[in-house]
Order: C-alpha cells, then sequence, then structure tokens
C-alpha cells in the first residue's frame, strides 16, 4: 500500500469549492485528530492529514489484469483509491497519481449532489500526476474514475477543520502551605 504525500510548489488556479448541506449545518470545525498510519488506511480507507499538512497525492493503484487462459470476469479486483477517503484542512492541494499501468484515468469531482462536475483532471497518462486542485471550502467532495467499461472506482475528499495531534499535557506541581 503506498501512499504519497508530497510538497508541491505549483499552486492551481483552479479552485474547488463544496456544496454544504445547511440542513447538516456545517462541517467546516470537525474535530478530528490526524492519522496518517499505513495498516488505519488499508483498514478504514481513510486517511486524515493534520493541519499542518498542505498537499495530498492520491494513487490510482495498478488494477488486477487476468492472466492468459482467465475468464475476463475472473480479471476484475476491489480496488480503491489510496486513500479512498480523505479529511483535509481548507487550503489542501490534491493531485491524483495515476499507476494503473497502460490505462488513462480521469478523475471528475463533484458537489454533494453528485450531479455537477467541480473539478475534471482530464485524462491522466500512466505513471503521470494529475494538476493539483485546492480545496478551499468545506464540504464533501465525492469523485470517481472510469476503470474498464462497466467498473467505476470512487473516493471522497472532506474538506474540514483537523485539529493537530493532542500532547498530553504535564501534570502541574501544586505546593499548598
Amino acid at each position: 500500500m503506498i501512499a504519497l504525500l508530497l510538497s508541491i510548489s505549483y499552486v492551481s488556479s483552479q479552485d474547488t469549492f463544496a456544496q454544504v448541506d445547511s440542513s447538516n449545518n456545517t462541517i467546516s470545525n470537525v474535530e478530528l485528530q490526524p492519522n496518517i498510519s499505513a495498516e488505519s488506511v488499508f483498514n478504514t480507507k481513510t486517511m486524515t492529514l493534520g493541519n499542518n499538512i498542505k498537499n495530498l497525492v492520491i494513487l490510482v493503484p495498478n488494477e488486477g489484469h487476468h492472466a492468459a487462459g482467465e475468464d475476463n470476469e475472473a480479471r476484475f479486483l476491489d480496488q480503491h483509491f489510496v486513500p479512498e477517503n480523505a479529511v483535509v484542512n481548507t487550503g489542501t492541494t490534491v493531485q491524483w497519481f495515476n499507476g494503473d499501468a497502460g490505462h488513462e484515468r480521469t478523475i471528475d469531482v463533484k458537489d454533494t449532489d453528485g450531479t455537477t462536475s467541480l473539478f475534471n483532471t482530464g485524462e491522466i497518462v500512466d505513471s503521470q500526476a494529475s494538476n493539483p486542485s485546492t480545496f478551499n471550502k468545506p464540504g464533501v467532495f465525492d469523485y470517481q474514475a472510469e476503470g474498464d467499461p462497466g467498473v467505476t472506482m470512487t473516493g471522497a475528499v472532506t474538506v474540514g477543520n483537523i485539529q493537530l495531534p493532542v500532547t498530553p499535557s504535564s501534570p502541574s506541581t501544586s505546593n499548598s502551605s
């Protein structure tokens, strides 16, 4: 399992904005602790960045191809983006890296109702990254990429306010006289 966190010096002029469901208040104050543990990302398919991380690269993994003589239906494996779900702070820049050898991918980021495309990467050839997109407004952004015919990979970027790790405070010493 590979998750790439990179410092990106290029800042995109394409900002992504979320549609926030007003009945659900706002998610601008998501009080989560960072969690980028590989074991946790594997088990939960979710990575929560700390508020000091401003760049994330999401991997489009190589899909399982069938070997010679195997039935076509045996070739599809349950593939996910790595991470499939990312929880980031406002102002975080995201890129998608296409690690799917021999296949082009296009990532389409949609608003919360799933009908309006907010950002489209255009075609990303294998071993290349998309242009970066900066998430400047709180909300939940679903995204997807078409794989082989009939196969759609999905994920989400949740933009909110993630807290830095809490450090245990040292016990206070009180001297009473």
